[in-house]
């Protein structure tokens, strides 16, 4: 039963993330030209809101809270690790160096 109704929500989200690829983008990364353009930013915030939502709750369903926050702590630690490394290896800020004894 949820294998089947997992399917059915992956199907779902997937056709309204690529028929409504481009607003999407387009509000996640720019609000104001979003606004500028005279998008409808309620609508496209709460659709993406509601598919994130479902998102997660699928996962949780289908292999259980634990893993699935996993995953999600996994994403938001490795890629700030990312972004912390870019910004060192740019120069943007300098690491504090080790005290000499």
């Amino acid at each position: 039963m949820y294998l089947i109704l997992t399917a059915a929500t992956l199907a779902a989200a997937l056709v309204v993330l690529g028929l409504f690829h481009k607003e999407l983008v387009l509000l996640s990364f720019d609000r104001a030209m979003a606004v500028t353009l005279r998008k409808k930013v309620i609508f496209w915030d709460v659709l993406l809101y509601l598919l994130i939502g479902l998102t997660v709750s699928m996962a949780v369903l289908s292999v259980g809270p634990l893993i699935s926050f996993g995953f999600l702590l996994g994403v938001i630690y490795g890629s700030s690790f990312v972004v912390w490394k870019l910004i060192v290896r740019w120069g943007l800020l300098k690491p504090k160096a080790a005290a000499n004894g």
